[in-house]
């Protein structure tokens, strides 16, 4: 299991709960990338304060990959913690200032 944080690519690699921690306290994400495991694996992305932020569902039939994507110039958020993950990896892009 792990949370892996690139800084030069401000790219998180996720497949476990837990806060993400970087040196900016406000987290601009551009898109989620969710790959699940299996079908209908979940992923629940909550800002600091615990207000559900990003929620993907993987697909009834198949494992393929679901998207979101934010707004142009992406979603602040003052901070970002991974509440759910049931399987699979998620890859959290965060804006490059």
């Amino acid at each position: 299991m792990t949370k892996t944080y690139n800084s030069v690519t401000k790219l998180w690699a996720v497949d476990e709960t837990g806060d993400l921690q970087t040196s900016e306290t406000t987290a601009i994400v551009t898109q989620v990338i969710f790959q699940p495991s299996a079908g209908e694996d979940d992923l629940v992305i909550e800002d600091g304060r615990g207000n559900t932020a990003i929620v993907l569902k993987g697909n009834a039939s198949d494992s393929s990959s679901v998207n979101w994507q934010g707004e142009p110039g992406g979603d602040r958020f003052n901070g970002l913690k991974v509440k759910t993950i049931d399987g699979g990896i998620a890859y959290i892009h965060l804006a490059k200032k």
